[in-house]
Parts: C-alpha cells; sequence; structure tokens
C-alpha cells in the first residue's frame, strides 16, 4: 500500500502540472478535474488504511 500512496502522488503530480500546462491554451475537460479529485480521496482512503495497519 505504501508504494501504491506513493504511486498515486506521482501521477497527481503529473496531472496538476499538465492541467497548468495546458490551462494557458484551452479550457481545462471537466474529466481531467474528476481524475484529481479521485486520486485525492484514493489517497486520503489510503493514507487512513495505512494508519491503521501501522499506528504511529
Amino acid at each position: 500500500m505504501y508504494w501504491v500512496s506513493n504511486g498515486l502522488v506521482a501521477i497527481l503530480l503529473a496531472l496538476v502540472l499538465y492541467i497548468a500546462h495546458i490551462h494557458n491554451q484551452s479550457p481545462v475537460p471537466a474529466f481531467l478535474w474528476l481524475a484529481a479529485v479521485a486520486i485525492i480521496v484514493a489517497l486520503l482512503f489510503l493514507r487512513r488504511a495505512l494508519k491503521w495497519r501501522y499506528p504511529a
């Protein structure tokens, strides 16, 4: 799960940079915003699962 969360963070960073890049030329398609929100929600669930599995 740790590597999955790191991969999702990398994908989210790339997606946000891509959104920032295309925002200068044209409107950003809604599915890109939905994908970013879905990744953030998945990261929150993974964070909760990792905290549950490995409490501090």
